[in-house]
């Protein structure tokens, strides 16, 4: 993974210049993963890719999101970049395959 974003690392300067998230406010960050690790972060792929809650989640399948949502991603985030569809189809395939 490091070397596939490595062509989109900011430079050291660039880096240094960065206001929008202060050591301060990094250090609450850093803090907290030092204390619980990353589990949610890897709790998607644990469930979405191992297969041993398909049939629950067909619960869910043909379901919409029936509440007021919303994505919220930075303009770097490759998640804003995706379109809606795709998302959809690919969750679509993983459940289906699984």
């Amino acid at each position: 993974m490091a070397e596939t974003v490595a062509p989109e690392m900011p430079a050291a300067a660039e880096i240094a210049a960065c206001t929008w998230l202060p050591d301060d406010e990094l250090a609450v960050y850093s803090a907290e993963y030092a204390r619980t690790g990353f589990q949610g972060g890897l709790q998607w792929y644990r469930c979405g890719t191992s297969g041993k809650d398909s049939s629950a989640l067909q619960l869910f399948s043909g379901r919409t999101i029936d509440v007021p949502a919303m994505f919220i991603a930075g303009k770097s985030d490759w998640g804003a970049h995706i379109p809606p569809d795709l998302v959809v189809g690919r969750f679509r395939r993983t459940l289906i395959a699984s």
